[in-house]
């Protein structure tokens, strides 16, 4: 679990050299092997991870952790950027719906399919000026 974590933030790396936002990762896990399509779970990830860089700006901060907790991997990503208003938050996972100016409208829902195909789920709460919290919870024993 580790280094699919790795996997994922060193496929964003050339997003984060545009720019001067610090990302963190707090890893807080055993050396646990699962069983998983590793490209798919990598992409996901990276996509949410890769939202929270597009919706910082310079200055701003972004927290990766993860953790193993009742039996479940949890995934926080947390960016203190500028939040997504409650209308938008309702629409988020509808196919092609997009706030982006280059948007496709189909990240998280890709994103969600991948992770909800490993038994997982993914959950979003957001402020508006205040970031965004993306909770990724992956059973750990069904894989």
């Amino acid at each position: 679990l580790p280094e699919l974590l790795k996997k994922s933030l060193e496929s964003i790396e050339g997003v984060k050299q545009t720019q001067d936002v610090d990302v963190e990762l707090n890893i807080d896990l055993p050396e646990i092997s699962i069983r998983c399509h590793q490209e798919a779970l990598t992409g996901a990830i990276s996509n949410l991870i890769c939202n929270a860089l597009e919706a910082s700006s310079n200055g701003d901060q972004i927290e990766v952790s993860s953790q193993v907790r009742n039996g479940d991997w949890i995934i926080s990503i947390f960016d203190n950027g500028h939040g997504i208003s409650e209308s938008n938050m309702k629409k988020l996972f509808t196919p092609f719906y997009t706030t982006k100016k280059n948007g496709n409208g189909l990240g998280l829902t890709t994103a969600r399919a991948i992770i909800e195909s490993h038994g997982g789920s993914l959950r979003m709460d957001s402020r508006e000026n205040k970031g965004t919290l993306v909770e990724i919870n992956m059973p750990v024993n069904s894989m």
